[in-house]
């Protein structure tokens, strides 16, 4: 998983935010949903010259929600994404206490929804 992890963030890795940069996972599940944010070394990619310098992001904060997106399925999809809201506002806040000049629309935000999530 944290190979994985790298390897995401690493594609990232060029936006240079400042000294840190950030991304968002949210694990939208059956029973509930988490975000994890990650910061990690900002680095600028340099065309002139290959870099085999792998950056390793850093968990700084996780937030669980219920109910899982799934209790929004039969007329109420509508709501499915306010109940992701908190969490949002969560990562916005755990970022901006640590670098408060981040632009939030470079953060990159990864979805995914687990195997028992019927939507």
């Amino acid at each position: 998983t944290v190979l994985l992890l790298a390897a995401m963030f690493s594609l990232w890795a060029g936006l240079a935010l400042g000294h840190l940069d950030y991304g968002l996972i949210i694990d939208a599940g059956s029973t509930g949903s988490r975000i994890h944010v990650y910061e990690w070394d900002a680095r600028i990619l340099h065309s002139s010259r290959a870099s085999a310098e792998v950056t390793i992001p850093k968990q700084i904060g996780a937030l669980k929600s219920s109910p899982g997106l799934s209790s929004f399925a039969g007329g109420r999809e509508d709501q499915a994404g306010d109940s992701l809201v908190a969490l949002l506002e969560y990562a916005r806040s755990t970022i901006y206490s640590r670098s408060p000049g981040v632009h939030l629309d470079r953060v990159p935000v990864w979805l995914g929804a687990t195997a028992g999530l019927r939507v």
